[in-house]
């Protein structure tokens, strides 16, 4: 029998410095990318967990909702500004101490459903948050735990863009065709989402999965589709919806199309249109435009363009230093290790001190 899901958030609970090393070193395992389809996710007993009636102790209370999806904001914006090693310790802990106990109270359907759709929120918070900081083990299980709630609450939204994040996590490490089908089955499900940016969102995926596995044609496909379904988006507010899960907009959109650009073999393309993505990015997303910085230089040193790199890098550190998140230390290491044979030259000679200056690495497995 699989453990309830609020047991299995209470175990991923990182209370101690011990358990937090342990559990950040929790093995990423291929066999757990097969995971349910929808159909299949709310094929069991229909509705809610059952609570145990009107004589339960526990009640949900409109309160403890409200600060429930409050704490979705906070947690968001924590890792938007600061990385997703910044906070994650915490949310767990508020995950398996506050929200956990809570899944099984006495409430309204209205009430109980509002509270397991944050609930989904924040588990795909911190399993973002973990794969942010280079836990890849643990922030899939938190994916899982993501799916099954929202298989409980019957939230096909919740489920296509935690399956969107399990494809990203997957194509990073490596697992080229899992990244694809996750995000062609998240595609799929969201298929009827009314919001034209929320269809960019899971399309932008289905574009990068499938030029990362050779497949050019539907990357092409999926990315200029992506971007129509974005042009239909009457606003900028329309363009910015999802929140927590599936935040979308132009700068989104430019990242993933410089994407698909760098691996179907396009680099120029790839630097003009990241140019673009890190220009636009709103100024809370801190952490993706340091990324993108780092990415667009990288580019410039593969072009041979070095003063460039160098002041992308520079841009690059303005953010990166205020992060801590295991992405960016790995684009700190690339920068270094890239830049060493230049030494000698005197800009990448200043930015090299301005690393050693500026930046302390983080230790991933304990932070």
């Amino acid at each position: 029998m699989p453990r309830d899901v609020g047991s299995v958030l209470t175990g991923l609970a990182q209370s101690g410095e011990s358990q937090r090393r342990m559990l950040s070193a929790t093995a990423y395992r291929v066999a757990a990318l097969d995971v349910p389809g929808w159909a299949q996710a709310v094929a069991g007993p229909p509705g809610l967990p059952p609570w145990p009636g009107p004589s339960c102790a526990q009640r949900l209370e409109p309160g403890q909702v409200a600060a429930a999806e409050q704490m979705v904001r906070l947690f968001s914006d924590l890792d938007d500004f600061f990385g997703g090693g910044h906070a994650r310790a915490e949310l767990s802990c508020y995950l398996a101490f506050d929200i956990a106990p809570r899944l099984h109270a006495a409430g309204t359907p209205a009430l109980r459903r509002r509270f397991f759709t944050a609930a989904t929120q924040l588990t795909y918070l911190a399993a973002f948050m973990c794969f942010d900081d280079g836990c890849h083990g643990l922030g899939q299980q938190y994916y899982r735990a993501a799916l099954r709630l929202a298989g409980e609450n019957n939230d096909p939204a919740g489920y296509a863009v935690t399956l969107r994040g399990l494809s990203v996590q997957a194509q990073c490490l490596g697992h080229r065709q899992h990244a694809v089908d996750l995000a062609e089955s998240a595609a799929a499900i969201s298929g009827a989402a009314t919001n034209p940016a929320r269809q960019a969102f899971f399309l932008g995926q289905v574009a990068v999965a499938a030029a990362a596995a050779g497949n050019r044609h539907r990357a092409l496909t999926a990315i200029s589709n992506a971007e129509r379904r974005l042009d239909q988006a009457c606003s900028r507010t329309a363009a910015n919806g999802g929140g927590a899960m599936g935040r979308y907009h132009p700068a989104s959109l430019a990242n993933q199309e410089a994407a698909v650009r760098a691996l179907l073999g396009d680099r120029k393309g790839a630097i003009a249109t990241l140019t673009e993505a890190a220009r636009h990015r709103p100024q809370q997303e801190r952490r993706s435009r340091a990324l993108d910085h780092a990415r667009l230089a990288g580019l410039h040193l593969d072009q041979g363009d070095l003063d460039q790199a160098v002041t992308v890098w520079h841009a690059f550190l303005d953010d990166s230093t205020f992060l801590t998140c295991g992405r960016a230390t790995t684009a700190m290491n690339a920068l270094r290790s890239r830049l060493h044979p230049q030494r000698t030259h005197r800009e990448v000679e200043q930015l090299l001190i301005r690393t050693a200056t500026a930046w302390t690495p983080q230790t991933v497995a304990a932070s």
